[in-house]
């Protein structure tokens, strides 16, 4: 098959190009990304919306130096139609730069391009000489099986007077980085998402169940076996027991297991660590490595050539942040543990920020996962081993209420059942939580292998996970909430 070849990669070697003709500017960088996406939603067991686009985003970093001391201009622009907006887009980015405060702390300078290696053997690793291919683009048949089981779906909604929502969505998304010390990227993610939410309406109340799924092709997704199991958790809610608020055993599927541990991933930020007042911070003159967070054997970390959830496996900023450099553009991203058998192994931070601290550089992946070496236990074993605990579906408005501790409070939602005797027993009422993440790690008494789930509240920025569903001893709900 015959290749094609990218104007979005044109274009940023012409903007670097036309960076380098203007004396003021020392060094620039620019990003292409060019987005397609196509999304089917549902509700009340039909199809509501469904679309395709196409979007592009350029971002201009560049430098200048004021009495010696380096400032930087930042813009970005949306547009699919950019000859007119370059040139524009170089000035403002140039004016940005000699308004801008010099920067506070010294940046490391951008890398050369010959200090970006790309590893063959990954899966989405591309070659130098790939960087001009054209976008990755969205299969306009993507959907095709999974529509043809919704219709069945909610056919057999209808019939038993469920409603049925949700949404399909497939985002593929190809980023381009040219620096004018000579960095040339070309890297494509894609993401697969399907949710489905059931309710039924009874006399008294109504209930409803959630499932989510993230997939790079829909091949693995199936709406009828999804809807299938929610059938039988809805069956499980014709009974319904209130409960009041207090501490409980509780097992946690994988989805609420991630939700937390993204909590706890978003705090291993190094400058918030080492101005202190952090779950990670210690006592001037202490190591935040010393410190065990949770029982052994458990592991947290990100992969960019993880099979399951592979992602760019070179660091792309579009912005800085406290953990975050655009002078770290280009650097190739490795196997990173933010825990190691429970004790703190990384923080996140960039170069420059890891040589103010004196410590290795480490940085955002675009994946999450826990696994343990523990002995592992099937979820269904988990709940025939329970006497009386708690089994939820998934978290819901997660905020922090404590940064020193990472004591959390957020909602249950979609199914919280009762378990007496090993059996689940009754639909209960939702509550309102206030614990860490750090629980779950103290508190496991019983883990899962670990399998690539959904993060129902954090989704949107770190939808790719792969967790374990946990039996917890002890998690505190300390009201009752109204939430459906």
């Amino acid at each position: 098959m015959e290749k094609s070849f990218s104007d979005s990669a044109f274009l940023a070697e012409g903007i670097i190009e036309n960076c380098q003709r203007k004396n003021e500017i020392e060094d620039a960088f620019v990003i292409v990304e060019d987005t397609g996406e196509a999304e089917i939603r549902y509700a009340n067991n039909g199809i509501t919306t469904n679309g395709e686009r196409l979007d592009r985003t350029i971002t201009l970093a560049v430098t200048t130096s004021k009495h010696g001391r380096q400032s930087i201009g930042l813009q970005s622009i949306s547009t699919l139609s950019v000859a007119e907006a370059v040139h524009d887009l170089i000035d403002e980015a140039l004016m940005s730069a000699k308004l801008a405060e010099p920067l506070g702390v010294k940046e490391t300078p951008l890398l050369p391009g010959e200090l970006i290696e790309v590893s063959t053997d990954a899966k989405n690793a591309l070659s130098k000489d790939d960087f001009y291919l054209s976008p990755e683009s969205v299969e306009s048949g993507i959907f095709k099986e999974a529509l043809s089981e919704l219709s069945s779906v909610f056919s057999s909604a209808l019939k038993v007077k469920d409603l049925v929502s949700g949404f399909l969505s497939y985002e593929v998304t190809t980023t381009y980085l040219a620096s004018s010390t000579g960095i040339r990227f070309r890297g494509a993610e894609q993401l697969g998402t399907f949710e489905l939410v059931k309710r039924r309406r009874r006399p008294d109340r109504v209930t409803s169940v959630w499932d989510g799924k993230i997939t790079k092709d829909f091949k693995d997704i199936s709406p009828l076996a999804v809807n299938e199991n929610l059938s039988q958790k809805l069956a499980l809610s014709e009974k319904r027991v209130e409960l009041p608020p207090g501490r409980y055993e509780v097992i946690m599927p994988p989805s609420a297991v991630a939700d937390l541990m993204i909590e706890l991933y978003s705090a291993a930020d190094a400058r918030d660590v080492f101005e202190g007042g952090t779950v990670f911070s210690v006592p001037k003159g202490g190591s935040f490595s010393s410190q065990r967070i949770g029982q052994s054997g458990f592991s947290l970390f990100s992969d960019p050539y993880d099979i399951h959830l592979p992602c760019n496996e070179t660091f792309v900023a579009t912005s800085n942040g406290s953990d975050t450099s655009i002078f770290d553009n280009g650097v190739e991203l490795h196997k990173t543990y933010w825990l190691k058998d429970a004790m703190v192994e990384n923080l996140r931070c960039s170069r420059a920020e890891a040589s103010k601290y004196d410590i290795s550089p480490a940085f955002h992946i675009g994946n999450l996962v826990l696994e343990t070496d523990r002995e592992t236990t099937e979820l269904q074993d988990m709940i025939k081993k329970t006497k009386k605990g708690l089994l939820i579906t998934c978290l819901w408005y997660i905020r922090e209420v404590d940064r020193s501790k990472l004591l959390l409070t957020g909602l249950t939602r979609d199914g919280v059942y009762l378990v007496e005797n090993g059996e689940i027993v009754a639909e209960v009422n939702n509550f309102r939580f206030n614990d860490s993440p750090i629980t779950l790690l103290n508190n496991a008494t019983e883990v899962s292998q670990s399998t690539t789930c959904y993060p129902r509240e954090s989704g949107e920025w770190m939808p790719m996970c792969r967790m374990p569903a946990m039996k917890v001893s002890e998690f505190n709900f300390d009201s009752i909430s109204p939430a459906n």
